[in-house]
């Protein structure tokens, strides 16, 4: 089997999987054995679906590999929010990591979201990213002037207070 770049496994999964879906013909109608085969591994992989607890705890083991519990994790998480002044409780961040609680997709939670990405100094690229891959919901609503501001300071290299 073809050997290919992770983005470009999910992105092809991704788009088999809706065009099955929509779809009234058998799925052996479409595809070829090698696709199906794909399509079959991608879904059956634990690692094909992430959890928003493991990922956060992934980016914060890149900013600091010596920080491999959650409590270490919530320390540094609560210390930087101290540090930048970027409100986030202390419960909501130890939910996160603990997986309790999967941050929702109503303005409040979409308004924490941009506060983490500030306190882990990500920048517009990082932050579309986190949105869209982690998140798992659209980054930047340009109609709301708040995120436009939060993708003004994302783009510009800004801190949350500015």
């Amino acid at each position: 089997m073809k050997e290919m770049p992770l983005g470009e496994l999910t992105c092809l999964a991704n788009d088999k999987i809706w065009d099955f879906w929509n779809s009234q013909n058998d799925l052996t109608d479409n595809y070829d054995q090698q696709e199906i085969d794909l399509l079959k591994e991608y879904l059956t992989q634990e690692k094909s679906f992430s959890v928003f607890k493991d990922e956060l705890s992934k980016i914060i083991l890149e900013k600091d590999p010596s920080l491999k519990t959650e409590e270490t994790q919530l320390n540094y998480l609560v210390d930087q929010a101290r540090k930048k002044e970027i409100l986030l409780e202390r419960n909501t961040l130890k939910n996160w990591l603990k997986g309790n609680i999967n941050p929702q997709g109503n303005s409040a939670s979409r308004d924490n979201m941009y506060k983490l990405c500030f306190l882990l100094d990500f920048d517009f690229e990082r932050t579309w990213l986190f949105f869209s891959k982690v998140y798992l919901d659209r980054p930047f609503d340009f109609r709301n002037k708040k995120e436009a501001v939060y993708a003004f300071c994302f783009k510009n290299k800004k801190d949350y207070k500015t």
